[in-house]
């Protein structure tokens, strides 16, 4: 289903670009409200269904010790972790599909937003996030044809430096680090 518009979406929205930038202007994420449209470059993705909210897993990471048969604990090793969600996109048309596809594999810039009753606004920054199709197609007779997707989240590439960013937001206490990704809650968004 075409989008009237780029506008965030009643409860919150999935957006991407090609590159990694900041969503971040001005020490505000000022372009992301409810009534205003994107930031050049960005698109959303896809409408998310609300009954099957966004799942996070959180992979490897894990610590394991070496030993010898003559000691325990001669070292140890790490693998490192990767943060990932995976979303149910409903209301697909060929178009919305298309753009999918050629999305396949490649890395993108990633910004989730989700707003509350209240309109109080939290919004989650990947720079750099692997995309890739989960699931097939699911028709429904009863709500909407489903498709499932994950993004995977990537070291930021070295032109992108989360700290300088994060300490660039107002008020400081806004924005926090998450893993390779900057999170912002209500305060680091601009008036509406």
């Amino acid at each position: 289903m075409a989008f009237e518009g780029n506008n965030i979406a009643k409860f919150g929205a999935l957006f991407v670009n090609t590159t990694s930038a900041s969503p971040v202007k001005t020490g505000k994420v000022e372009n992301f409200t409810p009534t205003g449209t994107v930031p050049t470059g960005w698109e959303r993705l896809i409408r998310l269904s609300r009954e099957n909210l966004p799942s996070s897993a959180l992979d490897g990471g894990d610590t394991t010790n070496l030993g010898t048969w003559e000691e325990d604990n001669t070292d140890t090793t790490s693998n490192e972790g990767s943060h990932s969600r995976t979303f149910t996109g409903v209301q697909t048309d060929a178009a919305t599909l298309d753009k999918i596809n050629d999305l396949r594999g490649k890395v993108l810039g990633v910004f989730m937003v989700t707003q509350g009753p209240n309109g109080k606004r939290f919004g989650e920054w990947w720079p750099a996030a692997t995309f890739s199709v989960t699931g097939s197609l699911t028709p429904s007779t009863t709500g909407y044809t489903s498709l499932e997707f994950k993004l995977t989240q990537n070291t930021p590439p070295t032109t992108v430096n989360l700290a300088t960013i994060k300490s660039g937001v107002t008020p400081a206490s806004a924005a926090g680090q998450w893993f390779n990704g900057l999170v912002f809650d209500n305060d680091a968004f601009g008036t509406v």
